[in-house]
């Protein structure tokens, strides 16, 4: 399978109004072991480079998405998209022994739904 990342960075950095060099610095941000640069991304969306698998980790949290779905390995839907998918706009009444359940835990638990519930479709 031959993957495009370059155009995906392209695509969610333009769907967030990210400018090269705000992305960079989100990703500075998200992942300290490298130093990202207006240039680098520029070589990532021109294919003429690829991210480091950190680096991509980094920018699947800057967009708040998986790496999967950066990867282009899933449909293209946010964690916001997920959670309205399944009827989840916020997670006050979800709990799990006794505690809310943290933005990591219920985008976890929604993926797995997700997954779960695409599965059981190519079942049928």
């Amino acid at each position: 399978m031959d993957i495009d990342i370059g155009a995906k960075i392209k695509y969610y950095r333009k769907k967030n109004k990210l400018t090269m060099e705000e992305l960079a610095n989100r990703v500075n941000k998200a992942d300290s072991s490298h130093k990202i640069n207006r240039g680098s991304i520029s070589k990532w969306e021109n294919k003429k480079a690829q991210p480091h698998l950190s680096t991509v980790k980094a920018l699947a949290e800057v967009f708040n998405i998986s790496i999967d779905t950066l990867a282009g390995l899933h449909e293209p839907t946010d964690t916001k998209e997920k959670n309205n998918q399944f009827g989840i706009s916020n997670n006050d009444f979800l709990t799990f022994e006794g505690q809310p359940l943290s933005k990591e835990e219920l985008e976890y638990m929604t993926e797995q739904l997700r997954m779960y519930r695409s599965y059981k479709k190519h079942q049928d």
